[in-house]
């Protein structure tokens, strides 16, 4: 059994469209491996995104709320939030 954590890239609390790709693919795979698929998002104004992942499928879910540019995503605080939201999805 293997889980599938999909990170999430969101703008203005809108989940982008390749990341909808990618919880289906995460989908799949889960299913095929007998796992459970997991999703992990940053941002501000993300609380109401945990309806559409678990519309995805995504049966654990994390995020960490906090204003985060994708240059900051390569920084240290930024390796800690994305950490952060992925420790809650799994």
């Amino acid at each position: 059994m293997s889980n599938v954590l999909v990170f999430i890239e969101q703008r203005d609390g809108k989940i982008r469209k390749s990341s909808l790709e990618a919880l289906t693919l995460g989908r799949t795979l889960a299913g095929k491996t007998g796992g459970a698929l997991a999703a992990a998002v940053v941002g501000s104004g993300i609380s109401g995104l945990a309806v559409e992942l678990a519309a995805y499928g995504a049966a654990k879910r994390g995020a960490t709320s906090r204003p985060m540019a994708v240059a900051e995503a390569r920084t240290m605080d930024g390796l800690k939030a994305v950490a952060a939201a992925s420790s809650a999805a799994v």
